[in-house]
């Protein structure tokens, strides 16, 4: 396994599983998740960090900008929706 400096795992080499890679956002949670099939799960948070949704594809190098989420989170009735780029790195917050 690889860790980055802030002690999050980067990438994984499992005999079983294969390579798996992970990104994070400037606050620490996780907003990819790559494994060995090139499958690429998407992860959504809202301003505060609380998970808002996971998109899924079948490339690692697409992360759509207005994506239905396969999984999605309220919180207190209002859904936080977030533009990304294809560098998982968030463009947009705003509040439906």
């Amino acid at each position: 396994m690889i860790y980055d400096l802030s002690g999050r795992k980067t990438q994984m080499n499992d005999p079983d599983l294969g390579v798996w890679s992970y990104a994070y956002n400037a606050l620490g949670s996780l907003t990819s998740q790559d494994d060995a099939k090139s499958q690429r799960t998407c992860l959504y948070y809202d301003i505060l960090n609380r998970p808002t949704g996971k998109y899924y594809t079948n490339t690692s190098t697409f992360w759509p900008s207005s994506p239905t989420l396969a999984v999605s989170y309220l919180y207190d009735g209002l859904q936080q929706i977030d533009t990304f780029d294809v560098f998982c790195k968030i463009k947009t917050d705003h509040l439906d």
